[in-house]
């Protein structure tokens, strides 16, 4: 997918339109509008055995204490609001993994320290083309590249503790960072056809990947941006009335319907690798209380005189329970795997373009009590962890299971963990 193709497809629906509408020099804003704040958090307490850390002295991995870890799991805070009629902005600042210990088994980055740091999440536009037509929308900002389902929906929003993290190997092979967000800028719609049942949500986006040069100032003297494509085609229910960027897995007995979704991804030479790409497919079903996810991605890299290959899976299924008429108990299933290289040749390859190789797996199960439907919810679940480290030898960072958050070699264990979800 050219980046150039996408950014001439995305200026040419501009104008047309713009052409077809008669517009005053200025829009008029709309008056009394409102700015909607946003708040919401998770709370985690978890309890991890089987975990240990790589002793280089004795060149082994060697078990460390069963822990009970508390962590403010993620805080997200900010506003929304609608100055004119097709136009609103968002605005998302976030801290994280206040109180986590880097040996407990949820994954994540490193503590956030005694006194947290407090940064941009997300801030974009969303600017509507048309009146009354959700058939071109011009996103820009920062935001999620529209590149699988898993990627694009909160984590305030899934039904496993937390999200699959299959998710973070596809964002850091393209923007390059484990949140995922980038600059960018997306042009999106949606089309229904309520009599047919049937509805497609298309996204073509441009994005910065990381700058990983010059101090995180650059991208390097070689420079090419990211192109995603997405379209979704759902049969049934649609999933959304009014395009927007996120998603979400369960309606709570509203929807009855299947999407499926297909990925693209695809950016050019930079001073790490000479192409990188990904393609992948997602699917979401929905019958009453019943909620199937999954999502498949294939992911490639071009390096000196090879390419490299690795691949992330994850499916998850779960049913609403109504107890008493006033609560939903959720039951909740997934399991996650990421397959990369096991021989040492390709996983020097690997480490030669930034990839991850090995193998990593995960199997989670959660029951989650919503006390308000989607808005504030308990977890409890258990995870189990799995992988093969690969020829390259115990000790290397080669994975998200054998990775830790300042660089020292781990291998994460299982463990039990109890979460308390509260949103506005």
């Amino acid at each position: 997918m050219n980046y150039k193709l996408t950014l001439a497809i995305l200026l040419c629906v501009i104008g047309q339109l713009q052409a077809q509408e008669e517009q005053s020099l200025f829009l008029k804003r709309l008056e009394g509008y409102n700015i909607q704040p946003i708040l919401a958090a998770q709370l985690w307490a978890s309890y991890t055995t089987d975990a240990q850390l790589w002793d280089a002295d004795k060149g082994s991995y060697e078990d460390v204490d069963d822990r009970l870890n508390f962590q403010v799991r993620r805080i997200r805070m900010g506003f929304k609001a609608q100055p004119y009629e097709n136009f609103n902005v968002k605005v998302v600042g976030a801290y994280d993994l206040v109180g986590r210990d880097i040996l407990a088994g949820p994954t994540g980055g490193q503590n956030n320290g005694a006194f947290p740091a407090f940064g941009l999440w997300e801030a974009y536009f969303q600017w509507r083309l048309q009146k009354g037509s959700e058939a071109f929308n011009i996103v820009g900002g920062y935001f999620t590249p529209q590149f699988g389902r898993e990627s694009f929906t909160s984590a305030f929003l899934v039904p496993s503790f937390g999200k699959a993290w299959s998710q973070n190997y596809m964002r850091r092979h393209l923007v390059g960072r484990g949140p995922g967000r980038t600059m960018g800028i997306n042009l999106g719609g949606l089309w229904m056809n309520e009599k047919e049942n049937l509805s497609f949500k298309y996204n073509l986006g441009v994005h910065n990947p990381a700058f990983s040069d010059a101090n995180g100032h650059s991208i390097g003297a070689a420079a090419s941006p990211l192109a995603i494509a997405r379209l979704a085609v759902s049969f049934g229910n649609p999933e959304q009335k009014k395009y927007g960027l996120g998603g979400k897995i369960n309606y709570f007995g509203k929807r009855r319907g299947l999407t499926i979704g297909a990925n693209v991804a695809q950016q050019g030479e930079t001073d790490f690798f000479k192409s990188n790409a990904a393609v992948g497919v997602d699917l979401l079903f929905n019958w009453d209380n019943l909620n199937i996810d999954l999502e498949r991605s294939f992911l490639s890299r071009e390096g000196a005189d090879f390419i490299y290959r690795s691949e992330t899976l994850h499916a998850r299924a779960s049913y609403n329970l109504i107890v008493d008429k006033k609560f939903i108990l959720e039951p909740s299933v997934m399991a996650m795997f990421f397959t990369g290289a096991t021989d040492a040749t390709e996983q020097a390859q690997a480490i030669s373009v930034g990839s991850s190789s090995g193998t990593d797996a995960s199997y989670e199960v959660v029951l989650n009590l919503y006390i308000t439907e989607a808005k504030m919810k308990v977890s409890l679940g258990y995870t189990m962890r799995d992988g093969e480290v690969g020829e390259v030898g115990a000790g290397k960072n080669v994975n998200q299971l054998y990775f830790g958050a300042q660089g020292e070699a781990i291998r994460r264990g299982n463990w039990l963990g109890l979460g308390l979800m509260v949103a506005l």
